[in-house]
């Protein structure tokens, strides 16, 4: 985030002093959550800066009173729609703030879509942004080796203190009383006692740290491509090697899985329209992280990690219960995850299990289907290689989907993935989409824009 000055000419005598303003630059919202964010993250405003940031960007397009959305926009319209139609299913005045607060973080991230699609490319910049949540990617891997040396450290923070007896939601304590790592035991590893550390700052859970390491990961790695100085490629290429350490510490086989899945994509859609370079490039890199984990101690956790199948048994039995669950109200599912059997008071809610468990159990089929449709259409508008910002959004968004059974992504990761989204149609390629951008209802018509 930065402002610009701006500076009134002197009057024709000179006698006037020259007027300086300051003005914030356009995009500075999204700018601020992302680069700011460890200010947040100790504020205790991890989990809502999403939101609050999202009211400037609301009173930007009200203001504007015109802007345009992608034809296919209506999909992510009626998902929306779906999500409003499922209050009417919520019995529980307890589950209200947890509706509320998922509800708030779908619309920051729709509003940080259509903010950025209509923003002027000359006045924000792409590279701004794909630098900008390089920035926020580092936040993440130094949150991860700060996990790593001191696993059990934990703070309080004002946000905390200014809430006092209200923070008593699960949720809520785990968003505004940061923990640095989790811990969780598994055979042949130890580093917390018989447990390992799992990373999990700057977010609430080590899940979250894993889902949006890995889908930031091509962001990063177009920076590198589009880095001004030698000394910053360098760096970055670097920094994301190291960045296996905690990755791999991380023991989150979701995001292991996303990342080789979205890699091996790339590098086989570069080999098949023989760009011999990218291909070569991306190949190498895959066989230097293979060196990396596997001929050095990182090689036992994933071997410990994969060989592990308690929790691999706990998430299948939630996941089956959301399916069950989701039967008993198909239409407009709950609202909220629903609490776990009676017996089993120690397990996580029914639909917390991953991002499509919980609209599965929330929102219902129809709603599940909009959430799913939207996805595929951003994937197919972007699938062109010859735009690399549009791409780089193509390969993110498989990630994104393969995480989709095994991480939740609210407010973070929903929120980036609305970002990366507005990419596609921001690109100045015309062919790197092949849906154009319709205008919403106006007093003032704009002209014409090619998508």
């Amino acid at each position: 985030m930065a402002v610009r000055s701006t500076q009134r000419a002197a009057a024709p005598g000179g006698s006037a002093a020259p007027a300086r303003r300051f003005q914030l630059r356009p995009g500075w919202p999204v700018l601020a959550i992302l680069v700011l964010f460890p200010l947040w993250y100790v504020l205790g405003l991890g989990g809502f800066i999403w939101i609050i940031l999202a009211v400037p960007l609301l009173v930007h397009l009200v203001l504007a009173k015109t802007w345009r959305v992608p034809r296919g926009f209506i999909i992510w319209i009626f998902y929306l729609v779906w999500i409003a139609l499922s209050a009417i299913q919520i019995s529980h005045s307890s589950n209200w703030l947890t509706y509320a607060y998922r509800t708030a973080a779908y619309a920051a991230a729709t509003l940080a879509f259509i903010y950025l699609v209509n923003t002027d490319e000359k006045a924000l910049p792409t590279r701004r942004i794909v630098n900008a949540f390089t920035v926020f990617w580092i936040f993440i891997v130094i949150g991860g080796f700060a996990a790593m040396a001191a696993p059990a450290f934990s703070f309080s923070t004002p946000t905390q203190k200014l809430l006092g007896h209200l923070g008593s939601n699960k949720l809520l304590i785990a968003l505004i009383h940061p923990t640095l790592a989790q811990a969780q035991a598994l055979g042949g590893v130890q580093a917390i006692g018989h447990a390992i550390a799992r990373p999990a700052a700057p977010f609430a859970y080590t899940n979250w740290w894993g889902a949006n390491f890995a889908f930031l990961v091509p962001f990063v790695i177009l920076a590198i491509r589009q880095a001004p100085t030698r000394l910053v490629r360098v760096g970055l290429a670097g920094m994301l090697l190291v960045s296996l350490i905690p990755f791999i510490y991380s023991i989150n086989r979701g995001a292991w899985l996303s990342l080789i899945v979205g890699g091996l994509y790339a590098w086989l859609r570069f080999a098949a329209r023989r760009r011999g370079r990218a291909a070569l490039v991306g190949l190498a890199l895959l066989a230097v992280i293979a060196v990396a984990v596997f001929a050095t101690p990182l090689g036992s956790v994933v071997q410990a990690r994969i060989g592990h199948e308690g929790s691999t048994s706990l998430r299948l039995s939630l996941i089956q219960q959301s399916g069950q669950n989701a039967l008993g109200s198909p239409l407009v599912g709950y609202g909220v995850p629903l609490p776990p059997p009676v017996s089993q008071y120690s397990l996580p809610n029914v639909g917390t299990q991953g991002q499509l468990w919980l609209v599965l159990v929330s929102v219902g089929i129809p709603g599940t289907v909009f959430f799913l449709l939207w996805l595929l259409y951003v994937f197919w508008c972007s699938r062109s290689l010859s735009d690399p910002v549009t791409f780089t959004v193509h390969v993110a968004i498989l990630i994104g989907v393969i995480q989709l059974p095994f991480y939740g992504w609210m407010p973070t990761e929903m929120f980036i993935v609305m970002a990366a989204a507005a990419l596609v149609w921001r690109s100045r390629e015309p062919s790197a989409a092949d849906a154009g951008l319709i205008e919403a209802p106006s007093a003032r018509p704009l002209p014409a824009l090619r998508a």
